[in-house]
């Protein structure tokens, strides 16, 4: 499927004033860029913490993993909460209903 490109209108716009995070470089050659859509879509979806992580981390998900493999635990847990800050603001994950 060929990417849409738009130059005016509403879209146009929100592109503009949206302020989206920037992109996590956590370690050399590991970056975590702003989830999209899909990627949010199919953390909602996931059945298992693995599949959400990998869902939200995305196509870094296995270098990350290995990163952390050796630290410990808590290194790991301030860093999915650090995550959530960064790409969906403070306190987001603690939202009743979510």
């Amino acid at each position: 499927m060929s990417e849409i490109k738009p130059v005016g209108g509403r879209f146009f716009e929100l592109q503009r004033e949206v302020k989206i995070p920037d992109p996590i470089e956590l370690a050399e050659g590991i970056v975590i860029k702003p989830p999209t859509k899909n990627q949010l879509q199919a953390f909602s979806v996931a059945e298992t913490a693995e599949e959400r992580e990998s869902a939200l981390l995305g196509a870094d998900y296995e270098k990350i993993v290995e990163f952390y493999g050796d630290k410990p635990y808590q290194l790991w847990v301030d860093f999915q909460k650090k995550i959530q800050d960064h790409f969906f603001g403070p306190g987001a994950d603690e939202v009743p209903g979510k």
